[in-house]
C-alpha cells in the first residue's frame, strides 16, 4: 500500500486513485510529496528540459483559472516563466492554493529527484514545505476524500442504501 501511495498506482484505465495524505509535522509544517502530472501535454523540448532539472531546484505554483478541465489547476513552474514543468496532483490543489495565498505560510516547492528513463507519470517527483497560518487543515473536504480504513464502513452504508431503495 505505501508503494501504491507513493505512486498513485495508476493506469490510464484506473478510475480510483491511493495517494499519500499531506503530513503535519509536531511544529505545523505541512509537507508533501508528488510527481508532476500531465506531462505527456508538453512538446518534447520541456520533457528534455525536466531531465535537465537538479533536485532541490525551487519550482513555483501558477494558477491555471483557465484551464477548462479544473478551474482550480495549478501549474508548475522554473525560475524561468516560460518553462511549465506539469501541473499539480487534482486532489492537491485545494490545499496549495489556499497554502499559496497565505502569503505568511512560506511555500515552498522543490524538485525531489527526476527519473529521465521513467514513465511521463513519475518523471519529476516534487517536495512541498509550508508553515501554515493558524485554522488551516489539509484535505479539509470532507465529501471529496475518504481515508482507505473507511472503505469497509462506506461500502456497507452504499449496499444498505441500495438494499433499502429496492424493497
Amino acid at each position: 500500500m505505501s508503494m501504491l501511495a507513493l505512486t498513485g498506482g495508476i493506469r490510464g484505465t484506473d478510475s480510483i486513485e491511493l495517494f499519500r495524505p499531506p503530513e503535519m509535522s509536531g511544529d505545523g509544517e505541512y509537507r508533501l510529496d508528488f510527481f508532476a502530472r500531465s506531462l505527456s501535454f508538453f512538446p518534447a523540448e520541456i520533457i528534455s528540459l525536466i531531465a535537465e532539472l537538479k533536485e532541490g531546484a525551487s519550482l513555483f505554483l501558477m494558477h491555471d483559472s483557465q484551464n477548462p478541465y479544473d478551474p482550480n489547476a495549478l501549474t508548475l513552474r522554473t525560475d524561468n516563466p516560460v518553462f511549465l514543468a506539469g501541473f499539480c496532483p487534482k486532489y492537491y490543489v485545494k490545499d496549495l492554493g489556499k497554502l499559496l495565498q497565505d502569503v505568511g505560510s512560506n511555500l515552498a516547492v522543490k524538485v525531489k529527484c527526476v527519473n529521465p528513463d521513467a514513465p511521463l507519470n513519475m518523471r519529476l517527483r516534487c517536495t512541498v514545505s509550508a508553515k501554515p497560518l493558524a485554522g488551516f487543515s489539509a484535505l479539509n473536504e470532507e465529501d471529496d476524500f475518504r481515508p482507505f480504513s473507511d472503505l469497509p464502513d462506506l461500502l456497507k452504508n452504499e449496499l444498505m442504501t441500495l438494499s433499502a431503495l429496492t424493497a
